[in-house]
């Protein structure tokens, strides 16, 4: 089916002034659509980043449009969020692991507190409940206390400035 592509290029790239035949522009869009890196085919042909996606939106159609959304089931989604509201996972394992930004992944979660008004945002976590969770937060806030009564004696002893003063730098 695909023809080299010594055939098509006749070892050369175009000129800016001639156009890449048909054929050789359906294969390319072929090879990307089977999961070549679009980098790689563009260093293959020598193609710029907008020809080659004009030529995608042009003829890639719904197979292109599906890989470009990524899409990710809805079933999913939620029970992402679900895990996220829980603290089982945190944002950055759920957008290394469905690769997408995390505007996205703030999108689902204002998405999820619209349909369901008793979940809060995701920074809204409950405070936790069982004894041992207590515990270490009992311990985790005495450290932070501890910690900064330290930088306050070390402050005045030494008379340097530890904290970061709130503004602008001058």
């Amino acid at each position: 089916m695909f023809v080299e592509i010594d055939e098509l290029m006749s070892s050369r790239r175009p000129k800016s002034q001639e156009n890449y035949s048909p054929k050789l522009i359906l294969q390319i869009i072929e090879e990307v659509l089977n999961g070549t890196p679009q980098i790689l085919v563009l260093k293959k042909y020598h193609l710029n980043y907008g020809s080659l996606n004009n030529w995608l939106k042009k003829y890639g159609g719904e197979r292109y449009q599906q890989i470009r959304r990524n899409s990710i089931p809805e079933d999913k989604r939620r029970k992402l969020v679900k895990a996220l509201i829980e603290g089982r996972m945190t944002k950055q394992e759920v957008v290394a692991h469905c690769k997408v930004s995390p505007k996205t992944v703030d999108a689902w979660l204002k998405k999820a507190s619209k349909e369901e008004p008793e979940v809060n945002s995701f920074e809204q976590n409950a405070m936790p409940t069982s004894n041992s969770e207590q515990t270490e937060l009992a311990a985790a806030l005495l450290k932070i206390r501890a910690l900064e009564s330290l930088i306050d004696v070390a402050e005045e002893k030494f008379k340097i400035a530890i904290r970061k003063k709130p503004g602008a730098k001058q």
